[in-house]
């Protein structure tokens, strides 16, 4: 059997999302493999019909969501695992 050298992780940012990351770690570490932490950010011009009604700039909303997500992702913990966001 290899060894596994490449885990993905797709994080929602909830509890149960940290508890996988966790749960990677402890899993990559003795296989020297690397995590690639995923969140996929929505489009917010999937979602218009209901966006729309509030007025709001949808470039600047999916501008705010993806800052968002990249500065959660940077605030995970991966200790001395290889990894990618």
């Amino acid at each position: 059997m290899s060894k596994p050298q490449n885990i993905l992780v797709p994080n929602d940012f909830s509890e149960t999302s940290n508890k996988a990351l966790a749960y990677a770690l402890v899993l990559a570490k003795p296989f020297g493999a690397t995590i690639h932490a995923l969140h996929v950010v929505p489009d917010p011009h999937a979602e218009a019909w209901s966006i729309e009604a509030t007025g709001m700039n949808l470039g600047g909303l999916l501008d705010a969501w993806q800052a968002d997500a990249a500065r959660r992702l940077d605030e995970l913990t991966f200790g001395d695992i290889p990894h990618t966001c």
